[in-house]
């Protein structure tokens, strides 16, 4: 009765049981995912909801184009967008024509592609060559730039939250990492931007500079042409001129006057003479009456006239034309001793002549010597007038130039401190990358001491982390340094444009404060690529031989680095590079993922091409594995 049943119920019973425990645990199962997830820890989830942030921020650091931000500094935009686009393209009308025709191909590719793959054609359209187009991918440039910098803000925030929320959930503090490098790299990049612009302001700081030298100097010489003294002594001599002048005229024309009369006198002198001389020679014709007394008297008496007439009248003309002493009388008869007495001493024509010659003469030179004085007190004048209105222009001058040094150097000290700002956003952002460490080994060491977790324990033996984590840390320090090397050769280079500015314009500068930037940039850079260089020797030494020209190259880096730093051992840290990047580059030089690092040892080589003469040595074949592995 109380025995076990074998019949058909007994076997049916038996085989319900395992049937409904099956069903009991596969609702459980089923169950257990709807509701384990609510059994879950606080903590859990905050790590859960943390580590999705992180992960999305990779992804979207992950799409963000770090070659994006190049373009808006070499595209210049918003010059674009001010500039006469027709006049332009009508300029360059063919060169948009070929643009047209790239961009309908291109656009064609695109979608023949999207066929290809069964993909619905794609929203691109052609470029157009017109205004209108050049204007409507200007826009597109411009949002596509905007889209690409929300990638990176939105990664940054979605870091930052992740690390706010759970900083010791595996994965957060490399996502924040990640994200606050490429941040520093671009912030980097535009205040490098900012420091272009500066350089162009201290260009045009010195030349306005110089123009306001120039124009000085030229003001200077204008109201140094003081002409009144000058004029003072000109109107004093012409006077002088003048007064000479007008004694000449009055002795010339006195001269002309007994010129004058002298010739009248002697005309009737010479007249008379031949009319003496006619008559003389009449009478001798006539002569007398031979045995006539009466006459040969007459005649005699007629003759002895003439002759006393012709004898005065002759003196007359030797008198009145070479000259001579009228009416003189002697004292005594010997020539030598006798005193003469009588009227003075008369000038003849000739030397009346002579005399009025010279007058003339000298009445001419007189009167081209006033008109010579004249002419130079009237250049003169006009060139003190002309002295003043330049030096009123040249003072206005002085007046606009300062004004506009002024006001560029308003916006040159704000530009300067904004390049400062970006800088200092850059060394937060770098300074933030350089905490990027080995969570994973510090969260092992917190959590689990005894080293059992096998996911963990994956983590810290894996040789691919442990080399990432010294190569970022490596990586933001030399940043760092970058940063830092920057603002030290800008800031010296603004020192050195002030102090020549002010030395131009004859002002004072007050470079103390900058200096003391500069020093203590130089100390931070020092430190930061100190760190670098001493983790990059760590992973040259325990990277394999395969991958050891990557932190040959990080350190070649930041031994240039140092060269710019440290001024005083320049030659040694540039020899340094050199050596460095030509052992890294050795063998590799026709690899794609290197010619950076090509274009930077050409650099170095030209300017140290000491540092790569190095011995010849026999070929190994390791190295040639080494190559070979590398192609692969």
């Amino acid at each position: 009765m109380y025995g076990r049943s074998t019949g058909p119920c007994a076997r049916s019973s038996t085989l319900k049981a395992p049937i409904v425990i099956g069903i009991v645990i596969a609702a459980a199962v089923v169950a257990a995912g709807f509701v384990a997830p609510n059994l879950r820890s606080a903590q859990s989830k905050t790590a859960e909801q943390t580590l999705v942030q992180a992960t999305k921020a990779r992804r979207q650091l992950h799409r963000y184009d770090t070659y994006l931000p190049r373009l808006q500094r070499h595209a210049q935009l918003a010059t674009l967008k001010e500039a006469d686009l027709e006049a332009l393209i009508e300029k360059s009308q063919e060169t948009f024509d070929q643009l047209n025709q790239e961009s309908s191909e291109a656009v064609r590719r695109l979608r023949a592609r999207d066929e290809r793959m069964g993909l619905p054609p794609s929203e691109v359209q052609p470029f157009r060559a017109n205004a209108s187009g050049v204007r409507a991918a200007i826009g597109s440039v411009e949002q596509l730039l905007r889209d690409n910098q929300a990638l990176l803000t939105q990664a940054a925030q979605d870091a930052r939250s992740a690390s706010r929320d759970g900083p010791t959930v595996l994965g957060v503090a490399n996502a924040e990492g990640m994200v606050e490098y490429v941040r520093a790299a671009a912030l980097l990049a535009e205040a490098q931007e900012l420091r272009r612009q500066l350089d162009t302001r201290e260009a045009r700081l010195l030349a306005l500079g110089a123009e306001w030298k120039l124009a000085q100097g030229h003001g200077d010489l204008y109201a140094g042409l003081d002409v009144s003294e000058v004029l003072v002594d000109l109107q004093t001599d012409l006077e002088e001129i003048e007064a000479l002048q007008t004694d000449a005229r009055v002795k010339r024309e006195a001269l002309a006057a007994q010129v004058a009369e002298r010739e009248t006198a002697l005309a009737e002198a010479q007249a008379e003479l031949q009319q003496a001389r006619t008559e003389l020679l009449e009478l001798e014709e006539r002569g007398f009456v031979a045995g006539n007394d009466e006459s040969f008297n007459a005649y005699r008496t007629g003759y002895v006239a003439l002759n006393q007439r012709l004898r005065t009248l002759q003196e007359q003309e030797q008198l009145l034309t070479y000259g001579g002493t009228k009416d003189v009388e002697l004292d005594d008869e010997d020539l030598l001793v006798g005193e003469i007495r009588g009227a003075g001493p008369l000038y003849g024509l000739e030397e009346l002549r002579r005399r009025l010659v010279i007058a003339q003469e000298r009445e001419k030179r007189l009167t081209t010597a006033k008109k010579g004085l004249t002419d130079r007190v009237a250049y003169v004048r006009e060139s003190g007038r002309t002295a003043e209105q330049e030096e009123g222009r040249y003072t206005s001058r002085l007046a606009e130039l300062r004004s506009r040094q002024e006001a560029l150097m308003v916006g040159f000290e704000q530009l300067a401190a904004d390049a400062f700002k970006k800088e200092d956003e850059a060394l937060k952002a770098a300074q933030a990358a350089n905490a990027w460490k080995g969570d994973a080994q510090s969260l092992q060491g917190r959590r689990e001491a005894n080293r059992q977790n096998p996911r963990l324990k994956m983590i810290v033996e894996d040789r691919y982390v442990s080399q990432v984590d010294p190569s970022a840390e490596a990586a933001a320090q030399t940043l760092l340094g970058r940063i830092y090397a920057q603002r030290i050769t800008a800031v010296s280079k603004q020192i050195s444009v002030l102090e020549r500015f002010a030395d131009i314009t004859g002002g004072t500068f007050d470079a103390q404060p900058l200096k003391e930037v500069v020093d203590v940039a130089r100390d931070e850079a020092l430190k930061a690529l100190e760190k670098a260089s001493s983790t990059y020797e760590r992973l040259v030494n325990s990277t394999p031989t395969t991958a050891k020209w990557l932190p040959q190259a990080g350190l070649a880096t930041v031994y240039y680095l140092l060269s710019t730093v440290d001024t005083a051992q320049a030659a040694e840290h540039l020899s340094m590079a050199a050596s460095t990047i030509q052992a890294a580059l050795e063998g590799r030089e026709q690899s794609p993922y290197v010619r950076a690092h090509v274009s930077f040892r050409d650099h170095l080589r030209r300017a140290n091409a000491d540092a790569f003469t190095a011995p010849e040595r026999e070929p190994d074949r390791s190295s040639d594995e080494t190559t070979r592995e590398d192609e692969g």
